[in-house]
């Protein structure tokens, strides 16, 4: 008998996040390590609209926090932002969910 994965409690899942900190983990896996005023304009052209600065910054944190993306100083004012192993799994999980979906 088969036995489904059972993530572990603490374990970050696709459905935790929102479409917009997807949407923001997408472009950074997609255009490689990228500041916050680069992804900023990524989802500005996906979203055919302005996007909130704050918005951007805050999501970002929380996607920090949750340990899907690695932020590091560029310079004085500006920091990057890389996708870890944890964001991409998160990302392959999503993508085959998406796959599924349409089967």
């Amino acid at each position: 008998m088969s036995q489904s994965h059972q993530p572990e409690p603490d374990q970050v899942q696709f459905s935790d996040l929102s479409g917009f900190q997807r949407d923001i983990l997408s472009s950074i896996a997609r255009h490689g390590p990228s500041n916050g005023l680069d992804i900023q304009g990524h989802l500005r052209r996906l979203y055919s609209e302005d996007i909130n600065p704050p918005r951007v910054y805050d999501n970002l944190e929380k996607l920090k926090d949750k340990g899907l993306i690695d932020k590091s100083k560029l310079d004085g004012r500006s920091n990057t932002y890389a996708v870890t192993d944890e964001g991409r799994e998160i990302m392959r999980a999503y993508a085959k969910w998406v796959v599924q979906s349409l089967e």
